[in-house]
């Protein structure tokens, strides 16, 4: 990346830091060490990728990894880049985040939760935990992140997709850069769900069969009706030719 635009992204964090009345984003890595190898590589990746989206958005939120350990495998630290920078602003720490904020102001995010979050305030901390779910786990309880927060005695809630999303296809799975957009989205616009969501959701889940099929119709249509019109020119190319040649 350029030396510049990382100047750039380095001094809006610090501005938002120091005088931005943001929320603040934490993902909660006490689960790491316990997932598989892969799943360890795909959950640092996506922290990464949180780190990077917001970095780049015009107020960026403070991000603080908590319950972080540093004897992970070397191959997954080294996917976290931001981790050896003398000059990352991103905290990390290993202690548990109810000894870095106030616990009233938490808010664990889960999808086994039962109350539906409906507003954001930019006193609030949102934790997340730091699991990429793609395949089962063995070594993480089914209800980890509901759990964690009954343990932690914090406020536990879910994004509020039943409400806003018709979901039909694939699990109701959202990457850790998905949630946190969504977050963002959601207080930039006022609590806008329904734009957030719809802007961060993969079109896939919110496309049934039929829909995918009509769509790869519209597709194959379109693309056989370019191949036409190139085949016509080139006819046409190839006519003009031997007409001239026949002239000669």
């Amino acid at each position: 990346m350029n030396k510049s635009i990382i100047k750039y992204e380095n001094q809006n964090y610090t501005h938002s830091l120091l005088l931005n009345n943001t929320p603040k984003i934490v993902i909660d890595c006490r689960y790491i060490p316990n997932l598989s190898i892969r799943a360890q590589h795909l959950t640092g990746l996506q922290i990464s990728y949180v780190i990077s989206d917001n970095r780049k958005r015009l107020e960026p939120w403070p991000v603080c990894l908590a319950n972080f350990t540093y004897s992970l495998n070397e191959s997954v630290i080294k996917q976290m880049n931001f981790l050896k920078s003398e000059k990352s602003l991103d905290e990390v720490s290993t202690k548990n985040y109810t000894e870095i904020y106030d616990s009233s102001k938490v808010v664990y995010l889960s999808p086994d939760a039962e109350d539906e979050l409906e507003h954001i305030k930019g006193d609030e901390v949102f934790v997340i935990g730091g699991i990429v779910d793609r395949v089962t786990e063995h070594n993480i309880p089914k209800h980890a992140s509901l759990e964690a927060a009954m343990k932690d005695n914090v406020r536990c809630a879910k994004l509020p997709l039943d409400k806003y999303v018709k979901w039909k296809s694939g699990r109701k799975y959202l990457t850790l850069t998905a949630v946190v957009n969504i977050l963002q989205d959601v207080y930039d616009s006022n609590d806008d769900w329904n734009y957030s969501l719809q802007k961060n959701i993969p079109v896939r889940n919110v496309r049934g069969p039929e829909e995918k099929h009509s769509g790869n119709k519209e597709l194959l249509a379109s693309i056989r009706e370019y191949n036409k019109r190139v085949l016509s020119a080139v006819e046409e190319k190839l006519n003009y030719c031997d007409i001239i040649k026949d002239e000669q």
